[in-house]
C-alpha cells in the first residue's frame, strides 16, 4: 500500500497526466491552488494567446534561399509551443486528438495542408466531440490520409465511411456492411482543394500573398451536384447528408464509450478500467461530448488516484522529452531568443530552429514524431514505448541549450545548463547526495535509494563538491549524472 498523497503530491499527479511534467516551478505555481483549483486552471484554456512565432516563419530561411513549406519544418511550431506554453493541457489534448485523427505527411505529401491540420487540431481540442469530429473529418490532410479526393454519387468512398465508424466513433463491430455503404453515399459531394499549388510565383511570394489576403492554403468543399440525394438508413436512422451522419455518430452511446476508453488510456492508465470508462461515458453523454467535462470527471474519480495508476503509466516520447526540457528551463531559453512581435516571414532564429527540431528528432528516435503517425490508427502506446532502442535513445538525450562553444578549445554552460546549476545552488548543497536529490526534484524522478547511491558515487569519483566551483564543469557533471538517473525504470513512468 502506497502512502496517501498530500496536496502537493496530488497536484504533481495532475501535472504529469494533464500537463507536460511536474517540474518544481510549475508545481509550486499549481500546488498553491490545491488539487481542485489546479485542475480548473489546467482546463482554463482562456483566449487564444498568439505564440511568439508564426507557423509560416518555419518555412522562411535565413540564408535567403527560397522558402520551403514542408511539414517537417512547420511542426517546429507545435514543438516550440509545447516547450514554452503556459497552457499545457491544451497542447496535450491536441496531441490526443492528433493520435485519434492520425495523419502522416509521408502519405499526405502536402506541407501546407498538414500545417492547416496542425492548426485546426490545436484550435478545436477542448471543444465538444461533435465539433471536433466535424472539423477533423473535413480537414483536407485527414481526407487525403484516408485516400479521399472526390466522393461522388458515382464513386462513393466506402473506406472513408468504414474508418469514420471503426477508428473515430463506434469502434470495431458496432456497424454493418450496409451501414458502411449508406454512410459512403451520405458523404458524397465532399471534396477539397489545394489553393496554394494553384497560385503563381515562388514560395516566398505565394506565402506572403496568401497571408496578406488571409487566403486558405487548402480548403474543404461541398459539391451538391455530386451528392447522392436518395434516401439512406444508417444504424436504423434515416439520414441524408454527411452532417447528419456526423450528428448521429457523435451522439451514439457507443461513441461515448469508445472515445472515453481512449481518453482513459491516454490520460489515465495503460490498463483498462471499465468502471472508470463507465463514469466518464456518463459525463460525455450528459454534456453532449464536452471533453473538458470528461477530463474534469477523470480527475475526481477514485480510479485515477489508485495505487495502480499513480506513477504507473509509461511516459510517451513526448512526455519524456518535452517534460525533460521544460524542467531544465526551455521556455526561458527560447523566449530569450525570440523577441515579441516578429514578422510572420522573419526566419526562425537558427539556435531556436536547431534546438526545437532537435527535440522533435529525439522524439522520433523514441518512436513518436508529430504529424508523422505510423498509421491511421495512431501510435501504439504504453509498453510499446519501452524497447531496447527507445531506452537507449532516452539514455542519450541530454536536453537543449546545454553548452556552447565560446572559442576553438573552450565550451561554456548554455542557458538551460545554467538553469540547472542555479536550481541546485539555490538548495545550498553541502555534499554530493544533496546534488542527486536536487536533480531528482528538478526532473521529478522518485529514484530509489540504490539509484541515488550510484549517482552519488559517480559525482564523488569525478570531483565531489569541487565540481560546483566552475559553472561549466558543474553543468557537465550534472548532465552525466542524469545519464545514470535516466537508467532507472522510475524515470520512465508518470
Amino acid at each position: 500500500m502506497v502512502a496517501p498523497l498530500d496536496n502537493r503530491g496530488k497536484v504533481a499527479h495532475l501535472l504529469r497526466r494533464f500537463g507536460l511534467g511536474a517540474s518544481p516551478h510549475e508545481l509550486d505555481e499549481y500546488a498553491a491552488l490545491g488539487p481542485q483549483k489546479a485542475m480548473e486552471k489546467l482546463l482554463d484554456f482562456g483566449p487564444d494567446e498568439p505564440s511568439r512565432l508564426h507557423p509560416l516563419q518555419w518555412a522562411f530561411k535565413d540564408d535567403k534561399t527560397e522558402a520551403e513549406p514542408g511539414a517537417y519544418r512547420f511542426v517546429g511550431q507545435w514543438v516550440y509551443d509545447l516547450m514554452t506554453t503556459d497552457k499545457p493541457l491544451r497542447e496535450k489534448l491536441a496531441v490526443f486528438w492528433h493520435d485519434h485523427f492520425a495523419i502522416d505527411d509521408n502519405k499526405v505529401e502536402d506541407g501546407l495542408a498538414t500545417m492547416h491540420y496542425m492548426v485546426t487540431v490545436r484550435r478545436v481540442a477542448g471543444g465538444k466531440f461533435r465539433d471536433i469530429l466535424g472539423a477533423m473529418a473535413k480537414e483536407p490532410a485527414f481526407m487525403k490520409m484516408l485516400d479521399v479526393r472526390m466522393m461522388s454519387k458515382g464513386e462513393p468512398n466506402e473506406n472513408f465511411a468504414r474508418e469514420l465508424m471503426e477508428l473515430y466513433t463506434l469502434g470495431v463491430g458496432h456497424y454493418s456492411e450496409t451501414d458502411i455503404k449508406e454512410v459512403s453515399r451520405a458523404l458524397t459531394g465532399w471534396t477539397y482543394f489545394n489553393t496554394y499549388y494553384e497560385a503563381q510565383g515562388k514560395n516566398d511570394d505565394k506565402l506572403r500573398k496568401m497571408h496578406q489576403f488571409d487566403q486558405p492554403y487548402t480548403l474543404f468543399a461541398w459539391v451538391p451536384d455530386a451528392h447522392d440525394s436518395k434516401p439512406k438508413t444508417v444504424l436504423g436512422k434515416k439520414v441524408d447528408s454527411g452532417e447528419e451522419v456526423l450528428d448521429l455518430l457523435a451522439a451514439h452511446p457507443r461513441t461515448a464509450e469508445f472515445v472515453c476508453e481512449k481518453l482513459w488510456k491516454f490520460f489515465g492508465s495503460d490498463t483498462e478500467s471499465p468502471s472508470a470508462v463507465a463514469k466518464l461515458s456518463k459525463v460525455f453523454t450528459r454534456t453532449k461530448g464536452d471533453i473538458k467535462a470528461v477530463l474534469l470527471e477523470m480527475s475526481k474519480i477514485p480510479e485515477f488516484w489508485s495505487d495502480e495508476v499513480v506513477r504507473r503509466k509509461v511516459k510517451s516520447p513526448l512526455d519524456f522529452t518535452v517534460g525533460y526540457v521544460r524542467a531544465m528551463g526551455s521556455k526561458l531559453a527560447l523566449e530569450k531568443l525570440v523577441p515579441p512581435g516578429m514578422a510572420f516571414d522573419a526566419p526562425v532564429p537558427k539556435p531556436v530552429f536547431d534546438n526545437v527540431l532537435g527535440v522533435l528528432y529525439w522524439m522520433g528516435q523514441q518512436g513518436m514524431t508529430l504529424l508523422y503517425c505510423p498509421s491511421v490508427a495512431g501510435w501504439e502506446k504504453g509498453q510499446a514505448w519501452i524497447t531496447s532502442n527507445n531506452l537507449l535513445r532516452r539514455r542519450q538525450f541530454t536536453g537543449v541549450f546545454t553548452f556552447y562553444q565560446e572559442s576553438k578549445d573552450k565550451w561554456k554552460a548554455d542557458t538551460c545548463s545554467q538553469h540547472v546549476v542555479a536550481f541546485l545552488n539555490a538548495r545550498k548543497p553541502t555534499k554530493p547526495r544533496d546534488l542527486v536529490d536536487g536533480l531528482c526534484e528538478l526532473y521529478d524522478c522518485p529514484l530509489p535509494e540504490e539509484g541515488r547511491m550510484s549517482a552519488t558515487s559517480f559525482i564523488e569519483k569525478h570531483g565531489g563538491m569541487a565540481v560546483t566551483k566552475d559553472e561549466t564543469t558543474f553543468a557537465y557533471i550534472m548532465q552525466e549524472t542524469m545519464g545514470i538517473v535516466r537508467l532507472a525504470p522510475e524515470f520512465h513512468l508518470c
